[in-house]
């Protein structure tokens, strides 16, 4: 699903809503010059206060040319949220650029377009937004694929521990994929450190026929800050290497996604695969599993320490 798949600095535009009805947000955070935020970033706005930023990624978007990409999230019970979702894409050059994007928000007549949605949620709120593609030239929209960077602001480090944002990209009526994947943190937390090595377990079988032909697909985020390449290992039923190999070497907050067949790693055999992503530094990774005409996300795991 390489070709139809699955920022540049994340930054809060207070007081900005994009959601009829809704207020800027409030900035309820502590006036005490060092809230607990740990370990979410602590930002400081006016008026004087603190307030807790967690950030994220979603690795991959694909949204135009019969593909939506659909961005959920909702306010915890314990406070209100604002809300960032900054575009990014890889430019022909191999330059990172922020795309504008038409989306909108459940219900809106008419969509919006931007580099970046920007709203507040008030406690037990939920949103859903609607990726629809390239701000179009024409009528209908382009075709737009990268990642997406997400900036949680939080009045204390609950809330924003609460916040579980989630991607869902889809091709109907044409096909029936509804495929969802959950936001990475790109802050080390407890349950989830800044990660050297993912993995996810598929099934390849590429003679199954077009009901029964099996192929997995990924998307790799350079969360490193550094231009890196990244090393996939892919291991069969007994625990045997049965592939490895370099991914072109990836810019910064930028991502790619393939599909893991025999051309890209060639030999691979037929059966259950456990596939590895690792690096010298930090990434993002999301997994599909595809099987004649149906997909679904795989179980990504972290893998400590790096193969």
């Amino acid at each position: 699903m390489c070709h139809r798949l699955l920022c540049l600095t994340c930054f809060v535009a207070l007081g900005v809503s994009i959601a009829n009805g809704q207020p800027a947000w409030q900035n309820p955070g502590t006036t005490t010059p060092t809230p607990d935020c740990a370990p979410f970033t602590q930002e400081f706005a006016s008026p004087p206060a603190w307030y807790c930023n967690y950030y994220g990624v979603f690795p991959w978007f694909d949204a135009g040319s019969g593909w939506t990409t659909v961005l959920r999230v909702s306010a915890p019970a314990n406070g209100a949220i604002q809300v960032t979702y900054n575009f990014i894409e890889k430019a022909a050059d191999g330059t990172v650029q922020a795309p504008i994007l038409d989306f909108k928000q459940y219900g809106d007549a008419t969509p919006t377009s931007g580099r970046q949605a920007v709203f507040v949620l008030d406690r037990n709120q939920p949103s859903e937004l609607t990726l629809i593609g390239r701000h179009p030239d024409g009528v209908s929209p382009p075709e737009a694929k990268g990642s997406v960077t997400v900036t949680i602001s939080c009045p204390d480090k609950a809330t924003c521990a609460a916040v579980a944002p989630q991607l869902i990209y889809t091709e109907l009526p044409a096909i029936s994929w509804y495929l969802s994947a959950p936001m990475s943190s790109t802050v080390s937390l407890p349950s989830q450190p800044r990660v050297l090595a993912w993995s996810a377990v598929g099934v390849n079988n590429p003679q199954g026929g077009s009901q029964a032909k099996q192929f997995m697909t990924y998307a790799i985020y350079n969360n490193s800050g550094s231009a890196l390449a990244y090393t996939l290992t892919a291991y069969d039923k007994t625990g045997a290497v049965v592939g490895k190999r370099a991914t072109e070497v990836i810019m910064p907050d930028v991502s790619i996604a393939e599909v893991l067949d025999e051309s890209s790693m060639p030999g691979l055999p037929t059966g259950p695969i456990k596939v590895t992503v690792s690096g010298t530094g930090p990434s993002v990774v999301t997994f599909l599993q595809f099987i004649g005409p149906a997909a679904t996300a795989l179980v990504t795991a972290v893998e400590t320490p790096a193969p």
